[in-house]
């Protein structure tokens, strides 16, 4: 997932937390008592403590006076995988150095409790619904006229776009007290696929050898089987030609094989078969991106079929293929939790040429959809084992 980068606007504040307003407090009761007891000490105390408050606040204000930062790139991730986000720090300052910098996303910061008067005033901002963790990054020291490369972590939670609108980097340096922060403007957008779950009892095997194999299509390939003459061209084997059609043609002609057909896979997503059971259409969804990721690997061609949304992908192989099957994959969208599932109709065209076809049902085997033609397997996902599995072979024994 790239970063897409834009014009950046700069925002800058300073936040007292609650150990500075407490600081601030000691340091208001010893002026009183300075000023009331006229001690010496306690003077010397009052303008110690005015002074750390006032350097905490000029350094760390300086410091970030000249701070740029640039989100260069989001990983890809699956739910439940770690997401990394690659960051560029560039110090301007040309003598101030940056100290104890930490990074992390305007408005996906962590979720704290607001406070009184915010809860009172309706000052309490409603943070982005994201489907990865707040990430963070942090470095320690950025020098003067220099930059470097920090890197951010967070977790995928779900199936979904990351929307990104900038970054926040912000200091307490040196002591904590006052943290000044730069919110900088950088818009971003990226896709969390769903998390690829391997079904068992062998669902990929049973179901696959139900294709055409050894079968020839009507391209020329490696195969056996004749598929057409054509002229010599240079290079070609001497075993290739035909000698008799040459003979009668007065040219030299080449013998083409046939390729075979590949074997192919349809994958049909049966989902909202239960309202309120969001869990298990994720998981189902899940299941279908593991047989997807078996198929491209034993490299037989692959489609998916969601009858709900009428989303179709065509049977394609590589893993080009499958990148982009799981892309749509993150950001297919339900619609309303209302069981439409239960209406859609079971895509009867899937079956043509023989293909193998497998139905991942979001619950349990719905005997109507698919269940009655032998060349259909089923896996549902629900019940206590978390998976059921009915192969055609086994249900046609």
């Amino acid at each position: 997932m790239a970063a897409r980068l834009s014009k950046p606007r700069i925002r800058r504040r300073y936040h007292v937390g609650p150990g500075g307003w407490l600081y601030v407090g000691v340091t208001v009761l010893v002026a009183l008592g300075a000023f009331n007891s006229q001690n010496n000490l306690l003077f010397w105390t009052f303008g110690l403590s005015l002074s750390q408050l006032v350097v905490s606040g000029i350094i760390s204000g300086a410091m970030l006076m000249g701070v740029r930062v640039e989100r260069e790139s989001i990983s890809d991730s699956s739910v439940g995988s770690a997401v990394k986000i690659n960051y560029r720090v560039r110090n301007l300052n040309r003598l101030t150095p940056i100290m104890a910098l930490t990074i992390e996303e305007v408005g996906h910061e962590p979720l704290t409790k607001p406070s009184l008067l915010k809860r009172l005033f309706g000052r309490v901002r409603a943070q982005r619904d994201q489907p990865i963790e707040p990430p963070i990054g942090f470095i320690a020291y950025v020098g003067p006229r220099s930059s470097a490369r920090v890197e951010g972590f967070s977790r995928a939670v779900r199936r979904g776009r990351v929307e990104l609108t900038g970054v926040r980097v912000h200091s307490s340096f040196p002591f904590g007290l006052i943290r000044k922060s730069v919110a900088i403007e950088q818009l971003a957008a990226g896709v969390i696929t769903p998390e690829v779950v391997q079904s068992s009892a062998g669902v990929l095997e049973a179901a696959v050898p139900l294709a055409p194999i050894g079968s020839m299509s009507r391209r020329s390939g490696m195969g056996d089987e004749f598929h057409a003459l054509r002229e010599y061209r240079h290079g070609d084997s001497p075993r290739d030609v035909a000698w008799r059609a040459s003979a009668h043609r007065g040219s030299l002609l080449v013998r083409q094989s046939a390729a075979p057909n590949p074997r192919r896979l349809w994958i049909v997503l049966h989902l909202r078969t239960i309202a309120g059971q969001d869990a298990l259409d994720e998981k189902a969804i899940s299941i279908a991106a593991g047989l997807a990721h078996d198929a491209e690997k034993r490299d037989v061609e692959f489609g998916m079929l969601v009858p709900l949304t009428r989303t179709i992908f065509h049977p394609r192989r590589g893993s080009a293929h499958l990148h982009r099957m799981m892309l749509d994959l993150g950001l297919l969208d339900l619609g309303p939790d209302d069981g439409r599932g239960r209406r859609s109709a079971f895509p009867g065209h899937v079956l043509g040429r023989g293909a193998a076809v497998v139905v991942v049902h979001a619950g349990g085997i719905d005997a109507s959809f698919g269940g009655l033609d032998d060349r259909v397997s089923h896996v549902a996902a629900g019940g206590p084992p978390g998976v059921s599995v009915e192969p055609a072979a086994e249900r046609a024994a």
